[in-house]
C-alpha cells in the first residue's frame, strides 16, 4: 500500500451510529470504504465465499441462489461460535477485497467504517482507530427501527457484540453516542481536527 495514504478505521456496535460518524470524515476529505458494503460485494460476486457458506450453514441461507444476508445472520448471530465461524470465513474475503479498493483509491485520506476491524486484523493498516460507542439501550433501539428487527433478534445481534471494553481497551480516540446526530457529529469533527493534527506533526 502507497505509504503516503492515511487510513483512519472507524468501529464499534452496531447501532453506535457509525454512519453519522462517517459522513463527518467525508467532510472533512476522506474516501469512505463501508466494510458491510464491500462484504455486500462479496456476498454477491465472489462464488468460493457463497459456496462455503452455504456449506457451513445450509441452503436456507439463500434466496434465488444469493445470499440471504437475514437469513444468515439468523443462524451466525445465533451463539459466539457461529458468529466465529462466520467471521474466519469471510473476514479473508472482505480484507483483499478492501486492500484492493484502498491500493486503486486516488485519495490520499482514506476512512475504514468497519463493524470487525480489529477482529479482521486490519486495525494494523490503520494510523489510528477511532471507537464509537452508545448506551447499549440505545443500539438496541436504533437497530430496530434501522434493520426492522424484532426485540428478540435484536437482543441476540447485539449479545454476541463486543463490550465496550473490548474497544477502549484498543484505542485512546473514543466517541460516545448518546445524544442528538448534531452533537455527534460536532464531537466527531472536534476529535478528527485533534487526530490529524497529531498523526501530521
Amino acid at each position: 500500500m502507497t505509504k503516503r495514504k492515511t487510513v483512519i478505521g472507524l468501529t464499534g456496535p452496531s447501532g453506535a451510529g457509525k454512519s453519522t460518524a462517517a459522513a463527518v470524515f467525508k467532510q472533512h476529505g476522506f474516501y469512505c470504504i463501508d466494510c458491510d458494503a464491500v462484504c455486500r460485494h462479496v456476498y454477491d460476486t465472489n462464488p468460493l465465499c457463497v459456496a462455503q457458506l452455504v456449506k457451513a450453514f445450509g441452503q436456507d441461507i439463500l434466496t434465488d441462489g444469493k445470499i440471504n444476508r437475514r437469513a444468515l445472520a439468523t443462524v451466525a448471530f445465533a451463539d459466539e461460535a457461529h458468529k466465529q465461524q462466520l467471521n474466519n470465513m469471510v473476514l479473508p474475503f472482505i480484507d483483499e477485497e478492501i486492500l484492493r479498493q484502498i491500493e486503486e483509491n486516488d485519495s490520499d485520506r482514506i476512512l475504514l467504517d468497519a463493524p470487525t476491524l480489529f477482529e479482521s486484523g486490519l486495525d494494523e493498516i490503520c494510523m489510528a482507530v477511532v471507537a464509537l460507542l452508545c448506551d447499549r439501550t440505545l443500539c438496541r433501539t436504533r437497530i430496530i427501527s434501522r434493520d426492522s428487527l424484532s426485540e428478540t433478534q435484536a437482543d441476540s445481534r447485539l449479545s454476541v457484540g463486543q463490550p465496550d471494553e473490548f474497544y477502549t481497551d484498543r484505542t485512546n480516540y473514543v466517541v460516545y453516542n448518546n445524544a442528538t446526530k448534531q452533537e455527534l457529529a460536532e464531537s466527531v469533527s472536534a476529535m478528527l481536527i485533534k487526530l490529524m493534527k497529531e498523526i501530521e506533526s
